[in-house]
């Protein structure tokens, strides 16, 4: 079950953070509680236990204004496969109700895998979704 912005799990969040590397777990979560009203927290939940997180803000980027996934994991102990697009579904759905035409994020994995799971294409270091 996917949940947006569910601040009662930010303890079970910044365990999931730790795991991806060199991520400022601290400032993760200072982002998520200081600026909730230009956030996006989408949460899923498999028999109660947080098995993935993704983590967005509005911002302005290269001039335009956006979505901009700051974190993003799945944990390999998932069931549901398809929960990345959902949540790459519902971040569009998010920047459609903002009048936005683009997600950004950048990425410490693999941008191949990135572009083919959620159809992201390459802007130099940074993936951009058309929304």
């Amino acid at each position: 079950m996917i949940e947006i912005n569910n601040l009662s799990l930010l303890k079970d969040i910044r365990k999931l953070a730790r795991k991806i590397p060199d991520t400022p777990v601290d400032t993760l979560e200072d982002m998520i509680l200081v600026r909730n009203g230009e956030t996006r927290l989408l949460t899923y939940l498999e028999e109660g236990v947080l098995r993935g997180y993704s983590f967005s803000t509005l911002e302005t980027f290269d001039g335009e204004d956006s979505v901009y996934i700051q974190s993003f994991y799945i944990s390999s102990l998932a069931k549901n496969k398809r929960v990345g697009k959902e949540f790459v579904e519902l971040n569009k759905k998010w920047a459609r109700e903002k009048r936005l035409k683009s997600i950004y994020l950048i990425t410490q994995r693999n941008p191949k895998a990135i572009r083919r799971k959620y159809k992201f294409n390459n802007e130099g270091a940074v993936m951009k979704l058309e929304v």
